[in-house]
C-alpha cells in the first residue's frame, strides 16, 4: 500500500504532470515506480521504463505481468541511452533527430519516441543536463510544441547518491540535470523509510548522505568496526576503476595457465556498426 507521499506523487502523474521524484534509499521509490506502471496499464497508456545504467535496470527484470510495451514484457527495463538512440552521447540532438528520421538503424529507437505516453527514467541523477537536453530535442520527433514532444516524463532518483556522467569528448561537462530549462516543474520528496524502522539507523545513513557527520554519528559508526578476516572469496570494494582493474589484471597475472587473446572482427554496414558503437557506449 502506498504512502501518503507516494499516493500524492501518483496522482501528480495521473494528472498529467512532468515530475520529478526523489528519496534517500530505502523510501520505497521503485515500490512507487511500479504503482505508476500499473497506473498506465489502467488508462490504456503506453509507458517506457528507462534507467541510466544496466544495474539499475536489474531491479525491474521481473515485470512482464505489468503488461507494458512489447520490449517491456520479456526485458523489464533498458537503458535510457539504448532506448532513445543517444548511446554515449556522440551526436548532438539535431543530428540523431535526423537519424531517427532518416537511418534504418535507428528505427528501433524512432518507433520508442512514437509509441510512448509515459517516460520513466530512473537513476537519473546520472543523466548530465547536456543529455537531458539532447533527449528533449529527439523526443521532438513526435511534434515541437511541447517539452519532450509531448511525451510525460516522470523521472526517479536521489541526486545525493551517484553524480553526473560526463562525456568531456562530446563536451559534456557533467552539469546536473535539473539545471536544464526542460526539468520538470513538480516535484515529490518522499520522506518515509520504507525499509528499515530503526530511527537511528536511518539518521545516520541520512547524515552520511548529506556529508553531515557530527560525534554522535561518528561514534555510532565506530562501535560498527570488527575485524574482518580475509578469505579468497572476500568481495573487494574499491574507490575507483583504476584500483579495480590493477586488482584484476593481477588476480589474473597470478593465475595458473597461459593467457589468450581473442581479436573481434565487425562486419556490417556504417549504419549498423555506428550503431552497435553507441549501444556499447549505452
Amino acid at each position: 500500500m502506498l504512502n501518503e507521499s507516494q499516493q500524492r506523487a501518483l496522482q501528480q502523474v495521473e494528472m498529467g504532470h512532468n515530475i520529478y521524484i526523489g528519496g534517500q534509499a530505502g523510501v520505497g521509490k521503485s515500490y512507487l515506480v511500479k504503482s505508476i506502471i500499473n497506473a498506465a496499464r489502467s488508462k490504456g497508456k503506453k509507458v517506457a521504463l528507462t534507467c541510466t545504467t544496466g544495474i539499475a535496470c536489474s531491479v525491474y527484470d521481473k515485470l512482464s505481468s505489468y503488461n507494458v510495451i512489447k520490449y517491456l514484457q520479456s526485458m523489464g527495463a533498458m537503458t535510457i541511452h539504448k532506448w532513445s538512440g543517444l548511446g554515449g552521447g556522440r551526436f548532438s540532438g539535431g543530428k540523431l533527430k535526423m537519424l531517427l528520421q532518416h537511418d534504418e538503424a535507428y528505427v528501433a529507437a524512432k518507433e520508442n519516441f512514437l509509441g510512448t505516453d509515459w517516460l520513466i527514467v530512473d537513476e537519473i541523477s546520472m543523466f548530465s543536463a547536456q543529455m537531458l537536453d539532447k533527449l528533449d530535442v529527439v523526443c521532438s520527433i513526435r511534434s515541437d510544441k511541447a517539452p519532450f514532444g509531448g511525451i510525460q516524463v516522470i523521472f526517479v532518483w536521489d541526486f545525493t547518491q551517484l553524480p553526473p556522467v560526463r562525456h568531456l569528448r562530446y563536451g559534456d561537462v557533467g552539469s546536473f540535470c535539473f539545471e536544464s530549462k526542460r526539468w520538470p516543474q513538480h516535484s515529490i520528496f518522499l520522506t518515509e523509510n520504507m525499509r528499515q524502522k530503526e530511527s537511528k539507523l536511518c539518521k545516520v545513513v541520512n547524515a552520511l548522505s548529506l556529508g553531515r557527520l557530527d560525534d554522535e554519528i561518528l561514534n555510532y559508526m565506530s562501535c560498527l568496526s570488527r575485524p574482518l578476516h580475509e578469505t579468497p572469496e572476500t568481495i573487494k570494494l574499491f574507490s575507483n576503476n583504476v584500483l579495480v582493474d590493477m586488482f584484476n589484471r593481477d588476480k589474473i597475472l597470478n593465475h595458473k595457465g597461459g593467457l589468450f587473446c581473442f581479436d573481434a572482427v565487425d562486419e556490417g554496414s556504417k549504419g549498423e556498426l555506428d550503431k552497435l558503437h553507441q549501444d556499447s557506449c549505452g
